[in-house]
């Protein structure tokens, strides 16, 4: 029953499994009935079970199967599940299925109470704005966050804005024994009412009613301590161009982000435009998938529809055809792109007026159009640690962010990139960077070593397997009393 249990939830996740087996037994000598281990090999390598929001070209997808993987190479069999496909009762069924003896949750609201219906020890991730906007987000999310960090046995913040943010989170009232979280998690969002048949959220404050402790645990990206050859560059900036249909020479700003409210992609469009009146080579591109509708009809009505001079990439006086198809047969109007009007065919794109929006990329393309960027925005409204920036800078391109908690601990403004509070000053930050070569070659040079020096793969991996060891073991004494009470 339990392995037919696992393949369904396997079958229906599109999270997939990273790594299902070890396992919890009884004694040490008699093994699990569905995975075959033993507790004395359970103790030593935990399977777990690690939910996330998966969605496509999103950054907690991206943390979650770099963490994911991380674990499972350090010795811990790891099933990695989409909280937004799943209930209580199949993520308890999962967890059950493959022995897991610990959970880890990323995203406090959408990941937490699902991890703390398991009745296993968890740790959660604060994804960012998850606990900086509980406090404005109305009283059941925020009661949410409180009580499924009050029911953790561990808190990982990337940032210490982000883990003061958590404590601020549990506020006066503090953490109590007990208590229902704020939502089912059927469908990865919360309930409309509070502790309507939600799971018990308790078993992280332990005694005494005192929150958990956070551990600060940057994001890690991979990084090169080399700048991209000549050759390499070259090819990088063409590819992105081409992608486009764009001159060699054009200026182009790109905005990796999900297309929703938070991340404000519209933010900067205007000033943009502005520098392009001025200088017709400059082009922002958006890419990303479409997470809200409602966004996404802000975006295709900023880039605009319709047929005539809008419509030329104006950078060198033609209508942006070019040999072997070119904008004629790969551009559609941006409503039709971003608000589901037929599926896109491969490499379709909207652009006019020198703002473009393209459909996520496959992550080794969106790599390469990093490199070749002139530089890369974030607008976000507001951040945990975007992985974006941390992989850009350590790309070696310019980074000009807006200011706010998780890009203001990633990024040095002047020394390793650009932070501003407006969308004028942020445009206003990169003509002045890219018409200084010295300074640019200095800052992203500073921005590569700061990523390679505070965010490494290995650092991240020994810290979590820290944490993971102190959860398990913790689970492992709470089972101990419960056996002598």
């Amino acid at each position: 029953g339990g392995r037919s249990a696992m393949a369904a939830v396997a079958e229906g996740s599109s999270g997939g499994v990273v790594g299902a087996g070890g396992g919890a037994g009884g004694d040490s000598g008699v093994p699990c009935t569905i995975c075959g281990a033993t507790s004395a090999t359970a103790q030593t390598r935990a399977p777990l079970l690690f939910l996330s929001p998966l969605g496509p070209a999103t950054g907690n997808a991206t943390t979650a199967r770099r963490l994911a993987a991380s674990l499972r190479q350090h010795g811990h069999p790891v099933t990695l599940l989409n909280c937004g496909e799943h209930s209580v009762e199949s993520v308890a069924a999962a967890a059950a299925a493959a022995c897991a003896r610990a959970v880890v949750a990323l995203h406090c609201v959408r990941a937490g109470p699902l991890a703390a219906g398991t009745g296993l020890p968890y740790v959660v991730i604060t994804g960012g704005t998850d606990v900086f906007t509980a406090a404005t987000a109305g009283s059941e999310r925020a009661e949410t966050v409180r009580r499924v960090l009050c029911g953790a046995s561990a808190v990982v913040a990337f940032t210490p804005a982000m883990a003061a943010a958590a404590r601020g989170a549990v506020g006066g009232k503090g953490c109590q024994e007990g208590g229902s979280s704020a939502g089912d998690g059927t469908d990865g969002a919360l309930a409309d009412g509070v502790g309507d048949g939600a799971p018990e959220v308790s078993g992280g404050s332990g005694g005494g009613g005192k929150p958990p402790a956070v551990s600060v645990i940057p994001q890690a990206v991979p990084t090169t301590s080399a700048a991209a050859s000549p050759a390499a560059l070259a090819a990088a900036r063409a590819a992105l161009r081409e992608a486009f249909c764009l001159p060699s020479d054009s200026i182009v700003l790109l905005l990796p982000c999900g297309v929703r409210a938070v991340k404000a992609p519209t933010w900067v469009v205007d000033d943009v435009r502005r520098w392009r009146a001025e200088d017709a080579r400059v082009v922002l591109v958006v890419v990303g998938p479409v997470l809200e509708p409602a966004s996404a009809a802000a975006l295709a009505a900023a880039i605009g529809d319709g047929d005539g001079d809008g419509d030329r990439d104006g950078s060198d006086g033609s209508d942006g055809a070019r040999p072997g198809g070119g904008v004629a047969s790969r551009r559609r109007p941006a409503r039709a792109l971003l608000c589901g009007a037929g599926a896109p065919e491969a490499g379709c794109f909207a652009l006019r007026d020198g703002v473009g929006y393209h459909a996520p990329v496959p992550p080794s393309t969106l790599a390469t159009w990093m490199v070749g960027a002139s530089a890369v925005l974030n607008t976000s409204v507001s951040e945990g640690m975007c992985s974006a920036v941390l992989e850009a800078m350590a790309a070696r391109t310019p980074v000009a962010a807006r200011a706010n908690a998780g890009n203001d601990a990633v990024i040095r403004d002047g020394e390793t990139g650009c932070l501003a509070r407006s969308p004028a000053a942020l445009v206003d930050a990169v003509r002045g960077l890219l018409a200084d070569a010295p300074r640019r070659d200095a800052m992203v040079a500073a921005a590569a070593e700061y990523v390679e020096r505070e965010h490494s793969v290995a650092a991240e991996a020994h810290a979590w397997t820290d944490v993971v060891a102190g959860v398990v073991a913790r689970g492992a004494a709470d089972g101990d009393l419960a056996a002598l009470e």
